[in-house]
């Protein structure tokens, strides 16, 4: 009797329908992707997980191979107990030691493998060529991977994570203008993909901005730094790290009272829950 209600129940016209519901290799691949872009611990365990499970039943599946990769190389670099806890980026860890640890080096040498053969499989596609280049870079290995983020470009011209990719390559070689004038590259193709990739491009296109406002600013040039600041609040209006940060462009460069009104009104805008403390 037990076997038999077992038997109904997984075979009922529910239990059927459910199945039949099951997310595709596509759709998992792509919500794998979605968590791995919020850069949380959880959300990329969530999505090593999602990719681990698109690759139990598809093992040559390029894209989630190239994500699995890519999801490896951010929790070394993150998360590991090695990991430094505060502005985490591939270039500190590198710095730091965190991605030539023993256990480091064994996670990285998995997501070559997996990006590896990603890039066997699909070596004309962009997403797949920054994943191999990225883990490249954090092998220490910036030669290969400058040789394959370019390959990715003249695939994709507008391939905006390569161009990101390319400009902390720099950046970790201490070519730091090289480095800024990719992040503007990236930026504008941001904008000329903003209607086809929304989701993705939202958020990181103002954190995007303000970065490259600031790579301005420590290279000596308020000029620039200001422009790229006023470019965030024209997409963003009162973003408040935008805000505040132009404001202290203002004043270093004399204009205290614009600084003044610009925070004043940031506060008004938001009922007094965000100031610049000028």
């Amino acid at each position: 009797m037990v076997g038999a209600i077992a038997l109904t129940t997984l075979y009922s016209p529910q239990a059927r329908r459910a199945l039949s519901e099951s997310p595709s290799h596509t759709q998992l691949t792509s919500r794998a992707d979605d968590l791995y872009m919020r850069f949380t611990r959880a959300d990329n365990g969530a999505a090593i997980a999602l990719y681990e499970q698109v690759i139990a039943t598809a093992p040559n599946d390029p894209m989630a191979q190239a994500g699995l990769a890519n999801a490896m190389v951010q929790r070394v670099v993150r998360w590991s107990d090695a990991s430094p806890q505060e502005n985490v980026t591939l270039k500190r860890a590198i710095e730091t030691g965190v991605t030539g640890s023993p256990e480091a080096r064994q996670v990285l040498r998995r997501a070559e493998i997996m990006a590896e053969r990603a890039a066997r499989r699909a070596g004309h596609n962009a997403s797949v060529l920054k994943a191999y280049g990225f883990v490249l870079t954090a092998q220490g290995r910036f030669d290969e991977a400058r040789n394959i983020f370019q390959t990715a470009l003249n695939a994709d011209p507008l391939a905006w994570p390569v161009l990101i990719n390319l400009a902390e390559l720099d950046l970790i070689s201490g070519r730091a203008l090289g480095a800024v004038t990719k992040l503007e590259r990236a930026y504008r193709a941001m904008d000329d993909r903003y209607i086809d990739d929304q989701r993705r491009i939202g958020v990181w296109q103002t954190t995007l901005g303000i970065e490259i406002g600031a790579q301005w600013e420590a290279l000596g040039d308020p000029a620039k730094a200001e422009h790229w600041y006023r470019a965030v609040l024209n997409a963003v209006p009162f973003n408040p790290k935008a805000t505040a940060a132009l404001a202290k462009v203002l004043i270093a460069t004399g204009r205290n009272v614009e600084a003044a009104v610009l925070c004043a009104e940031l506060t008004a805008r938001l009922n007094g829950n965000q100031s610049c403390a000028v």
